[in-house]
């Protein structure tokens, strides 16, 4: 129970920090979601699976976009400015930690450390 509820603030959760490998799988993966669910709403002839679909990802992904522009170490307020946030989000993230908290490539390098003990 404490691990869906520590995943679910993680989903929804606008401080901290996301890599931008994690960020590039998520987006990569949704766009997958996305298309079969078009493939299967046109099938169906029922297109409000994919209204459902973007109404139940919105607030979680741009939690996302604002943490991974927390990495790059600028406020997520950024996300408001039309193209300047594209490049933002796609920009490699701060060495170390920032002002939004530690680096999330550092997290892995612990682990993998651990691991090999």
């Amino acid at each position: 129970m404490e691990k869906t509820f520590d995943l679910i603030l993680t989903l929804l959760g606008f401080k901290g920090r996301t890599s931008l490998e994690k960020f590039i799988l998520i987006v990569v993966i949704n766009i997958g979601v996305i298309l079969a669910l078009i493939q299967l709403a046109d099938f169906l002839d029922a297109s409000a699976i994919v209204a459902i679909y973007y109404l139940l990802i919105f607030i979680p992904f741009y939690a996302l976009m604002v943490r991974r522009i927390h990495d790059v170490g600028e406020s997520g307020w950024y996300l408001i400015i039309p193209l300047y946030n594209l490049v933002l989000l796609f920009s490699p993230g701060q060495v170390g930690a920032n002002d939004y908290g530690p680096d999330p490539k550092e997290k892995k390098k612990l682990v993998k450390k651990k691991v090999k003990r």
